[in-house]
């Protein structure tokens, strides 16, 4: 029996539960293509932000690529996987996620935001 997980938010931990998910991972392909600089996910409380954070981060994470097919794999992005799956260096502070695609580009950007938050 599936389990109704009412007020988690880590996706891997509700995959490796068994717990119900309503598999809207489509939305990943979707946002690919839409592509704009930054992306903002403005919804009342409830309503799976976080939950979908967590999904990027497992789906985008090369550090994840082990889970990948647990995850993912009868849902219909791990059917149809996009060429970005598994290629950036995931940062999940406090729930905002940051993503970078090199790793070289990811100690930059900490320097780069440690001296203008610090400056």
């Amino acid at each position: 029996m599936l389990k109704i997980p009412y007020g988690r938010a880590d996706f891997g931990a509700m995959r490796r539960d068994n717990c119900f998910y309503m598999d809207r991972t489509n939305y990943i392909e979707q946002l690919e293509t839409y592509a704009p600089v930054y992306t903002m996910f403005l919804r009342p409380r409830r309503f799976g932000k976080s939950l979908f954070i967590s999904i990027l981060e497992h789906y985008y994470d090369f550090q994840k690529a082990n889970d990948f097919q647990q995850l993912f794999g009868n849902l219909n992005i791990g059917q149809n996987p996009t060429p970005l799956h598994r290629t950036y260096t995931i940062l999940n502070i406090f729930n905002f996620a940051i993503c970078f695609l090199l790793r070289s580009a990811l100690n930059d950007r900490l320097v780069q935001w440690f001296w203008h938050s610090t400056g």
